[in-house]
């Protein structure tokens, strides 16, 4: 596993994987957490590991996670069954 630079997680990357943490169906460390994020391995961890500076770069749009929420979930809820 690589670590992944801060500048190379893009917003639509973070914004995926605080969906998924809003939603709140999962600890963020359970790999299911991962699946329904869609993003890869490296780039997963590398947003846990750089979270807070990433909060920070696009706070300014973090009100729009909860219209990406409902289509991720439904991408998830289609790989659940």
């Amino acid at each position: 596993m690589g670590e992944v630079d801060i500048k190379d997680i893009t917003e639509q990357q973070f914004l995926a994987f605080e969906g998924v943490r809003n939603y709140g169906r999962w600890n963020m460390f359970d790999p299911m957490a991962k699946v329904a994020s869609g993003l890869d391995n490296d780039t997963y961890f590398g947003v846990i590991l750089h979270y807070n500076e990433l909060k920070e770069k696009y706070k300014d749009n973090l009100d729009t996670v909860w219209k990406g929420t409902k289509k991720v979930m439904k991408k998830h809820k289609k790989k659940e069954k």
